[in-house]
Formats: structure tokens, C-alpha cells, sequence
């Protein structure tokens, strides 16, 4: 199952900065110049130098904890450094002062998901969507959070709704192809997978489970040519994984 890379949570850390940042001004705060040191801290989480902008936030939090913005964007540059528990800590700061700022929620949710609190993320993820229906991102987080809490069901609509809005969006038709392998769908999970190969040919995870697919179908030829081609495409743990299973598509 795939989970949003770093790189898809920076670029949505990036428009959640961008929003809060267009609504909140700057605390103040004695010995410390907020202004000077914020604007640093934003230069810095920009040229993803994320250690940087942290202390930078932590500063201005340390001098007036009141200062929210300062908070959720030590949370945003906490996230990025895989500061997971202390990004989550930020971001319920800031939720709690302001419980109607959704990409707080949203990055409140997604940090739960990369700890693994599946039953948290989902409750969180849901918050969101109540207010903020057609949020894409929060739809993909929170088929993961179902599908790992065993809401398979759910977990496919939640893929379903993205493969509607973004049906270029390989990772849904792939995690969309994963949820209904699981659930022995395997029709519905080779016309998904076949989706996500054609977005993107060198897709090795979705030729794997592809070529699992076709094993579960008895169509061994096919899936000993998605397993030969996981091989190609990646030279790890599927590489081996789809050569241990070579032996049953004779």
C-alpha cells in the first residue's frame, strides 16, 4: 500500500504554508525580532533547509507560545524532518486555538498516518472532509487510513472518488488495485493496476501485485511477464520478491 512520499507531503506542507501565511500575521515578542526571525524561517523552509527553519520557528515559539503561525510552521518543517510526534503536537496546538483551519487538520492527519495511528488519522481525516468535501489529498490519506484499520470497503471509495477528480493520479489506481486484491476483487484489481501501469510504465510495485493478480486468475503467463517486469523496474526487496514467485508461473 502507498502512502503519500515525502516529496507529495512537502508539496502539500508547501500549500498549506502558503494558505496560513496569507492569513496569519506575526507575533511579537520581548529580546526578539519575530518579524526578522520568521521571515528567515520562511527563506529557509523554501530552500528545504528544514533543520534550519525549525530552530528558527522554535524560536519565536519559545519567546511567545502564543504565536500560532510560528507554531504550525515549526510543525510543517518538524514533518519534513520525519519529526513526527513533534509535528503532531504543533499541529494540534494549532487546531485547538483554531479548529476551522483545514490544512492544519489535513497535516494534523496526514502526520498521524505516517505514525501509524490509523484509527487516528481516519477520525481526523474525516473531520476534514466534513468541512472540506472535495479535498483530494485528504480522500487519498484517508483510504489508507481505512485500509489499514480493515475498512475495505471504504478505503475503495475513498480511491475511487480521487481515480474520478485526478485520473491521472497513478498512486490511487494503484492503492485503488491494492484494496480490492485484498478483498479477492481481482478483476476489478487487474483493470486498476493496468491504470496505474499505463500512467506510468516503470511502475514496479503495481507490476508485482499485478502479476500476483493474474497468479490468484491461473493466467500464469501474464503474470510471469508483470513479475519479469517488476524485476526490471526495481532492484530490491520486489526484485527478489517476483523472482521467489517465478517458479509458480510455469
Amino acid at each position: 500500500m502507498t502512502s503519500n512520499t515525502q516529496r507529495n507531503a512537502a508539496a502539500t506542507s508547501a500549500v498549506a504554508f502558503a494558505f496560513f501565511l496569507a492569513l496569519a500575521g506575526c507575533g511579537t515578542a520581548a529580546k526578539l525580532d519575530t518579524h526578522a526571525e520568521f521571515r528567515s524561517g520562511v527563506a529557509e523552509f523554501r530552500a528545504r533547509h528544514y533543520s534550519a527553519a525549525y530552530e528558527r520557528f522554535d524560536r519565536i515559539v519559545r519567546a511567545d507560545p502564543s504565536n500560532l503561525n510560528a507554531r504550525y510552521n515549526r510543525g510543517l518543517a518538524a514533518f519534513e524532518l520525519r519529526r513526527f510526534s513533534s509535528a503532531e503536537s504543533d499541529f494540534k496546538s494549532v487546531v485547538a486555538k483554531q479548529p476551522r483551519f483545514i490544512d492544519a487538520h489535513f497535516n494534523l492527519g496526514s502526520t498521524q498516518l505516517r505514525e501509524r495511528k490509523w484509527t487516528q488519522a481516519a477520525a481526523t481525516l474525516s473531520e476534514v472532509l466534513r468541512e472540506r468535501p472535495r479535498f483530494l489529498k485528504a480522500h487519498f490519506d484517508l483510504g489508507i487510513a481505512d485500509f489499514h484499520t480493515g475498512r475495505f470497503q471504504q478505503a475503495s471509495n475513498e480511491f475511487s472518488s480521487v481515480t474520478v477528480t485526478a485520473p491521472q493520479y497513478a498512486k490511487a489506481w494503484f492503492n485503488l488495485g491494492t484494496t480490492s486484491y485484498r478483498t479477492r476483487n481481482f478483476n476489478g484489481a487487474a483493470t486498476a493496476l493496468h491504470q496505474a501501469i499505463n500512467l506510468r510504465a516503470s511502475y514496479a510495485k503495481a507490476h508485482y501485485v499485478l502479476g500476483r493478480t493474474y497468479l490468484a486468475l491461473d493466467n500464469k503467463p501474464a503474470a510471469r511477464a508483470e513479475f519479469v517486469l517488476t524485476a526490471k523496474y526495481d532492484t530490491g526487496i520486489l526484485k527478489r520478491a517476483a523472482a521467489a514467485l517465478l517458479p509458480e508461473t510455469r
